[in-house]
């Protein structure tokens, strides 16, 4: 098959990372295509983080679109629900609602509760000088890592490394804890031990979920529109084919109409999951959820449960709740057993859905933090990982921060004049 057209960078995936750095590229005179999956490949988290991330106004300016950002925020902050076996309530964004509500459902725990929340203001933005983008991180080589360990011993949060300290004695406040990063998505942090990664993420929720116009589409949209202006390309209806790989390389990227494009850089959303689904290499397949839609009237939902939503049924099991209309979709690893659902309302006019599997996040630990899921840096030598399978559970961090150091990295390998420039 040969190849139409050939560009400096060739973005796999419509997700708000994947997009960002399409656009930072564009936006930095790289020829940039954009193709997407026709799965989904990365999870439909809420809108986090966009309060706390320190990157965040950074890239937006470099792409022009503050003014935008900011007229899409509508509305006060909302919360996350967090359903547990014995009781539902809101985890409110505003402090002194949130501590009222935390003092009447979790009555004789305001000293864990005060212990939690002060781990949370200590080491929750002690990260900021680590993923402001100033640092070139995951540690996936020599220099990295230097570079890590330098930034480390400034880092309040480094105090946690190899440092068993619990999230509490409490019961009731340790599921709290998990059913928020179960809806937020952090995963690494649902032991019984605090993490920094896990702390940030509770850092981000305690400032609330922005409610923006349109939600996470509404932004997809406002980086297509850029990403255009700015000279990059993006397909709306082809969807990418396979990877024809060759020496470690990613030489073209193939569609189902039969198209095909060459590139020196890969930009993939998804992990190595969205690349063992491209390549139908066990070797690149991450690990999987399990996810279930069923249908419920409003009318039967507790007026408590708000989406998002981090469910406990019993001592041990998270799971995630996303909410649309009448329509519900519950996520849980694989290694659990699905939930009974009469555990989290009383159905009485329930449509269950088919249980299918998606890709999961990876649990390997990269870095002394547990801050990371995967290198940035692919398994393939032109191949560069952006999103939530990098950074999970950070919400609007992971988007910014890796789609500003993907950029980085492939503009100063695509403008070497070094004969080995073009491996990242």
């Amino acid at each position: 098959m040969s190849t139409s057209e050939h560009y400096d960078v060739i973005v796999i995936g419509r997700t708000i990372a994947s997009l960002m750095t399409a656009t930072l590229l564009a936006k930095r005179r790289l020829r940039v295509r954009v193709l997407d999956t026709e799965f989904p490949t990365e999870p439909e988290l809420p809108p986090f983080a966009m309060q706390t991330t320190p990157l965040l106004y950074t890239v937006m300016e470099e792409l022009g679109l503050v003014h935008d950002l900011r007229t899409r925020l509508v509305d006060d902050p909302r919360g996350v629900t967090v359903a547990l076996e014995d009781r539902r309530f809101t985890f409110h964004a505003e402090p002194k609602l949130r501590a009222r509500v935390l003092g009447e459902v979790m009555p004789g725990c305001e000293t864990a509760l005060m212990s939690l929340f002060g781990a949370i203001e200590e080491y929750g933005p002690s990260l900021n000088t680590m993923l402001d983008g100033s640092q070139e991180l995951p540690p996936d080589g020599f220099r990295a890592r230097r570079q890590y360990e330098k930034a480390l011993e400034s880092c309040a949060a480094s105090d946690l490394i190899d440092d068993q300290r619990l999230w509490s004695t409490e019961r009731p406040v340790r599921d709290m804890v998990h059913a928020l990063l179960t809806a937020a998505g952090q995963r690494s942090g649902l032991g019984e031990y605090m993490t920094p990664a896990a702390l940030r993420t509770l850092w981000h929720l305690c400032y609330g979920l922005p409610c923006l116009r349109q939600g996470r589409a509404g932004i997809v949209e406002m980086l297509v529109q850029k990403l255009r202006s700015s000279g990059g390309t993006i397909e709306d209806q082809r969807y990418i084919g396979g990877l024809d790989i060759r020496r470690k390389r990613v030489r073209e990227v193939e569609t189902r109409d039969g198209a095909s494009f060459g590139a020196d850089f890969i930009v993939m959303s998804g992990g190595d999951g969205a690349l063992g689904a491209l390549t139908g290499i066990n070797d690149y397949q991450g690990p999987r959820d399990n996810s279930t839609q069923i249908s419920v009237p409003k009318s039967e939902r507790p007026r408590l449960l708000k989406d998002p939503c981090g469910w406990i049924p019993e001592a041990g099991t998270q799971y995630s709740i996303r909410l649309d209309g009448d329509r519900m979709q519950i996520s849980w690893p694989d290694t659990q057993t699905p939930p009974d659902l009469d555990q989290l309302m009383p159905f009485s006019d329930v449509v269950p859905g088919a249980i299918t599997q998606v890709p999961g996040d990876s649990a390997q630990r990269l870095d002394d933090l547990e801050l990371f899921g995967s290198p940035l840096r692919g398994p393939l030598k032109n191949l560069v990982y952006v999103g939530h399978s990098v950074l999970p559970g950070l919400g609007f961090e992971s988007d910014c921060y890796t789609a500003f150091t993907a950029a980085t990295i492939l503009e100063r390998a695509a403008t070497s004049r070094w004969p080995f420039g073009k491996n990242i």
